[in-house]
């Protein structure tokens, strides 16, 4: 058991880099986001892949999410359920 604690602090530490090298990273950030309150939210109900209205909170935090994301330069957005994701971008 020590033998192999001892290997796997050795590999994490192997795996560490330093600031300098993490700047020149070009890699791919992904986010994920939830869907905002919809009204099957608001009676405690399972959604499932039903495309249930967002709630006037739900357009809300959406919208909030938009403003907060304006920041990053995006090049794809996937929506599970169009509805609930796309109507709050219009």
């Amino acid at each position: 058991m020590k033998k192999w604690l001892i290997a796997l602090m050795m590999a994490a530490g192997a795996a560490t880099c330093s600031a300098a090298e993490v700047k020149n990273d070009d890699g791919v950030n992904i986010y994920f986001a939830r869907h905002g309150k919809t009204l099957l939210n608001t009676f405690d109900r399972v959604q499932g892949w039903a495309d249930s209205p967002l709630t006037e909170d739900g357009i809300r935090v959406a919208r909030y999410l938009g403003e907060g994301l304006k920041v990053f330069r995006l090049i794809a957005s996937i929506p599970a359920m169009p509805d609930v994701s796309v109507k709050p971008c219009r």
